[in-house]
């Protein structure tokens, strides 16, 4: 278990020469805070040691294992914020969505609509039984109207033949307390916030570098539906290919609708091992 607490101060952002550039406009806004959290992590003994039976059987005398080193395979995160800032310098905007530093570092779900003391607590747990296994699960409790705003769990496995995995999102649109009601949006809840429900599936079967392969990926959207008929399907990838000693054949299947766009359309790929890849599929694209 382990408790922690980092007082944090920003003020005129001195720091310019450390900062990590992707534009020419960082979202960096002064600062007064608390971060505080503890984490919970779980470990298990891991065998490293490879001795075959028949060397283990020639004595009698009892075997030591030689390397069994801590493998962490649970950890739960408890964390948050207090500002004594609300309004960090200025740089919020009541009645609007709001998303800069400090308040985009736990989560890219937006709480930044409203001036507020204590950000939402965040939890994040991460299950890693095995390499070829893990969950990922992470969420917002709001401190003010005690639940969920939104969370969003990641699941797969990657096995030599085998590879599944998900994503799934879902947001909340929030409702006000009373106090904040005046920087309510048109719709009556925190600006910034919508309802949402997303999925991603994905599943593949095969060596690509060996023999017949393929596999789809698709993404549902539950809660917004543009299509006609009201599906909740948004895009789709198939796959499917070959692959011999000197080359590769893989041909895709794209499916995209989101109501105004509709499109379908079919690439390929030939591979010469060695020499190049030939075709109307994508540089570099790769599936899964």
């Amino acid at each position: 278990i382990e408790p922690y607490m980092i007082y944090r101060k920003i003020e005129g952002i001195t720091n310019f020469e450390r900062i990590i550039r992707t534009d020419y406009l960082d979202a960096f806004a002064d600062t007064n805070e608390i971060e505080f959290g503890i984490a919970n992590r779980f470990f298990t003994r891991r065998s490293t040691e490879n001795v075959s039976g028949v060397t283990t059987g020639n004595n009698n005398k009892p075997r030591i294992p030689l390397a069994n080193q801590p493998y962490e395979a649970l950890t739960i995160t408890l964390r948050g914020k207090y500002f004594f800032d609300p309004l960090f310098g200025g740089a919020l905007t009541p009645g609007r969505r709001n998303q800069f530093y400090p308040i985009n570092t736990f989560s890219g779900f937006p709480y930044g609509g409203v001036p507020r003391r204590f950000s939402p607590l965040n939890i994040e747990a991460r299950y890693r039984p095995r390499k070829h296994i893990f969950a990922d699960l992470r969420t917002d409790i709001d401190v003010q109207r005690v639940g969920v705003r939104d969370f969003s769990l990641a699941l797969g496995v990657n096995f030599p033949l085998v590879r599944a995995f998900q994503s799934f999102y879902f947001t909340r649109a929030i409702s006000l307390v009373p106090s904040l009601r005046q920087f309510a949006n048109v719709n009556g809840h925190e600006p910034g916030t919508q309802r949402g429900s997303q999925w991603s599936p994905s599943l593949f079967l095969g060596n690509p570098d060996r023999g017949l392969f393929g596999g789809g990926s698709f993404f549902f959207d539950f809660q917004n539906r543009p299509r006609e008929g009201g599906s909740s399907l948004i895009s789709a990838v198939l796959t499917v290919g070959y692959t011999w000693d000197c080359c590769a054949v893989t041909v895709q299947n794209y499916h995209f609708n989101v109501g105004l766009r509709n499109e379908n359309r079919t690439v390929f790929s030939f591979r010469l091992n060695g020499i190049g890849t030939f075709g109307t599929a994508p540089i570099g694209q790769r599936f899964p």
